[in-house]
């Protein structure tokens, strides 16, 4: 489906709709996890239906503070490897190549109050994690965003995240 204009408005909302249903559905399966207090810019990111996983994507991930949390039933660790290899468009293929990263370090942070604990690793001024809460596990990455101000929440409503979605490609369409 193409964002910008290959398809005419009616049939473009009428399929992002669906697909809007299907995240919906998917968050009813498996939460999806937010950051406690984030202000700035937010979207509903990569999703899947089988096996199902969702993913919050906070800041600008060129420009500002950027942190994107993923869930899934499947393995975290490899859901951050791949967050890893996409960081860096430039360095993908190069990050293909290369041995996947050692997450060697662990870290504490909070989900819904409850300490989580957290495998590590940093990269290129960015660090990724992941880590199993009591009914899915987690995979994050973040670039310009400390690990001490994480602190996450998990949602069922993703309404207002597919709201601001909406807006965005409607600016991209031309919309809004």
């Amino acid at each position: 489906m193409e964002i910008m204009g290959k398809l005419p408005r009616f049939r473009f909302w009428a399929m992002f709709h669906e697909f809007e249903q299907q995240a919906t559905q998917i968050c009813t399966e498996l939460p999806a996890v937010t950051l406690r207090g984030w202000e700035g810019k937010l979207s509903f990111g990569n999703w899947q239906l089988d096996p199902p996983n969702t993913a919050i994507i906070h800041g600008k991930p060129k420009t500002g503070p950027y942190f994107q949390v993923c869930t899934t039933r499947d393995d975290a660790k490899l859901l951050a490897q791949t967050l890893w290899m996409m960081g860096a468009p430039s360095q993908m293929m190069e990050r293909m190549r290369a041995p996947r990263p050692r997450a060697d370090t662990k870290a504490t942070v909070s989900l819904d109050g409850v300490p989580l604990e957290l495998n590590l690793w940093t990269d290129d001024g960015g660090w990724y994690a992941f880590g199993v809460a009591p009914t899915f596990n987690l995979a994050l990455a973040a670039t310009r965003f400390a690990l001490a101000d994480v602190q996450l929440r998990t949602i069922t409503d993703i309404e207002p995240y597919l709201h601001l979605q909406r807006q965005h490609i409607a600016r991209l369409r031309g919309e809004a």
